[in-house]
């Protein structure tokens, strides 16, 4: 089962090797379908602005001609007066000439139709329309913008022109209303591709003209050309959206020259403009499947001919070693190649395991030698705490007890003998209250250096240093060892238990040259910098004999080394026999690393 787990394992990653092998081809691909839609894209982009500019010059030619007869009716002396009365039969054989004009009349100076060649079912007012607007102020013919129509109801374009009176004033305003059939005649003469929209748009998205379906198109909003118009006012955008009749469109928007606000716009359905590319991309697709099928199938079989054959001995192998058999190796006859090299590989990591088994032996004596030390300190931590108690019982029962018997005697005595006038009595009660007194005093005395013993007052009211010169002048006169201290650098702000830790190695460090090394002289220095604090006792004594930095009975040391790993700091003994010992602590400050014995 496993040399089944592990051919398969191969052939998959044979299978994904040949997956990556034909990935450059695959991105080839894809990267060659891309171009061919940007190509198709800058094509329809390219349409749009042909067919902008033809529709420009033709909207030119239809504005020329209507400036031209404005101009022509303008310049006849009271035309405008003339065929107020009797139009609109006057201007409907100029329509008839015009096939692109939807209607043509008269304005009065106020905006109001007065005559028109399209029927008035109500008075209407131009008077706010573009074009009324501008020719008032101008002395030419000006254009509006396309709108849907007063008087025709569908989108036209009107042209306005001011006629004046002698004194300049606005005595009559002309007005021509353009068509837009010519676009539906240039969308006819364009060779568009099939389903494909040609139609005019205003700023709004709304349809003036299409090429199809224009009784259901045109006059209504679009709201998918919003983007594409906001980003092109002037220039040309192209760009992909669903239409009003849900067919989803590559849009492409070309502004439209001579009036503002209108654009041409080529709409293709997105399966026929990338219908080439996509089905260039799926031959193309489909023949790379087939190659990578045809080289997976020979690949497999290469694979298991040559290599899984050599790899069922190093699988055999690799199970006993599994299983414990450190002598396990693969067998050295293999073929020729990567599976010699890996059985050699094999053999050799074999030999490492098992030297390495050698050495986890060693180490697993090791840490059993370090249990036996932490189990031999923790017994002596035991020890010392119960000597600990019994000396501080020792000292309440015999000095305390005694002292407290004895007030309790003076009290009860005066409590017998009540106060006596006169001199003698004064005399008497002042002398048993003195006895009193004196009780008192030993009896806080005694609590203060039980108290001291314990934990000095000074370490948490005046801080380590003070600390240490205290404990150094107390062990020079208990031991009678001339113990100089040396302060140097400026210390910092110390952490509670760095210095409480700092302390009791110190007190440890001292205890063990008054006991065992009969030194005549000890020098501290303490040295505190902005990244670390050291302190250093060294003795001029009978130096560290040979294992005893090691050895799991040297108690106080383990004590030493514990301490200073929980504040992770660094621990060095240094002396030999004959020599004095040196213990020097590191700890760091503001530093987050691990402590470590020398």
């Amino acid at each position: 089962m496993l040399g089944g787990t592990r051919r398969a394992t191969l052939r998959a990653r044979l299978l994904a090797l040949l997956g990556i092998v034909t990935l450059p081809a695959l991105v080839m691909i894809l990267l060659t379908a891309a171009e061919q839609r940007r190509l198709t894209t800058q094509a329809i982009e390219s349409d749009a602005l042909r067919l902008a500019r033809l529709a420009s010059r033709e909207h030119a030619r239809e504005i020329t001609g209507g400036r031209e007869l404005l101009s022509s009716l303008g310049r006849i002396p009271g035309a405008a007066q003339d065929v107020a009365g009797h139009c609109p039969a006057f201007f409907q054989p100029l329509l008839r000439g015009f096939p692109h004009l939807a209607n043509l009349g008269i304005l009065t100076k106020d905006g109001a139709v007065s005559c028109s060649v399209a029927p008035l079912p109500n008075p209407v007012d131009m008077s706010q329309t573009p074009a009324f607007e501008r020719a008032v102020r101008s002395q030419d013919v000006e254009i509006g913008d396309y709108q849907i129509g007063l008087i025709v109801h569908r989108p036209v374009l009107v042209l306005a022109y001011a006629v004046r009176g002698a004194a300049g004033e606005v005595a009559r305003v002309l007005f021509v209303a353009l068509e837009l059939g010519w676009f539906g005649q240039l969308a006819e003469q364009a060779e568009l591709p099939r389903e494909t929209v040609l139609a005019l748009v205003d700023r709004q998205g709304r349809i003036l003209a299409s090429s199809v379906d224009s009784a259901r198109w045109v006059g209504a909003i679009d709201p998918a050309l919003a983007p594409l118009l906001d980003s092109a006012p002037t220039g040309r955008r192209i760009g992909s959206a669903v239409s009003i009749d849900g067919v989803h469109r590559l849009l492409a928007v070309a502004a439209l020259a001579g009036v503002e606000g209108v654009h041409v716009l080529v709409g293709v359905p997105s399966k026929v403009a990338f219908e080439p590319a996509d089905r260039a991309l799926r031959q193309q697709i489909a023949a790379l499947v087939a190659l990578a099928l045809f080289a997976a199938a020979v690949g497999l079989l290469g694979t298991e001919v040559f290599v899984l054959r050599g790899i069922r001995a190093l699988v055999l192998a690799t199970r006993r070693l599994e299983l414990g058999d450190t002598e396990s190796r693969a067998p050295e006859r293999l073929p020729e190649g990567e599976i010699a090299d890996l059985a050699a590989a094999f053999n050799s990591m074999a030999d490492v395991l098992e030297r390495r088994q050698r050495e986890a032996e060693g180490h697993a004596e090791q840490l059993r030698a370090s249990e036996r030390q932490l189990r031999a300190l923790s017994q002596g931590l035991q020890s010392a705490r119960e000597e600990e108690r019994t000396r501080i019982s020792r000292e309440l029962h015999d000095q305390l007890g005694q002292s407290l018997t004895a007030l309790k005697l003076e009290l009860a005595a005066l409590g017998r003998a009540p106060g006596r006038a006169g001199a003698e009595g004064t005399t008497l009660d002042a002398s048993r209250l003195a006895e009193i007194t004196n009780h008192v005093d030993g009896l806080v005395q005694l609590v203060r250096d039980i108290s001291t013993a314990l934990r000095p007052g000074v370490l948490d009211q005046l801080g380590l240093q003070a600390a240490l010169e205290w404990q150094a002048a107390e062990f020079e006169r208990q031991s009678g060892i001339h113990c100089t201290l040396d302060i140097g650098g400026a210390l910092a702000s110390v952490a509670p238990e760095v210095s409480t830790a700092v302390f009791r190695v110190f007190q440890e460090a001292l205890t063990n040259v008054a006991r065992h090394s009969g030194a005549r002289e000890v020098r501290v220095s303490l040295e505190g910098t902005e990244t670390a604090l050291t302190l250093e006792v060294v003795d001029d004594g009978a130096g560290l004999p040979d294992g005893a930095a090691t050895s799991p009975t040297s108690l106080g040391l383990l004590g030493m080394r514990e301490r200073v790993r929980l504040i992770n700091g660094t621990l060095i003994l240094g002396g030999a026999p004959g020599r004095g010992t040196s213990v020097k602590v590191v700890v760091p400050i503001g530093a987050d690393r691990g402590g470590e014995t020398c």
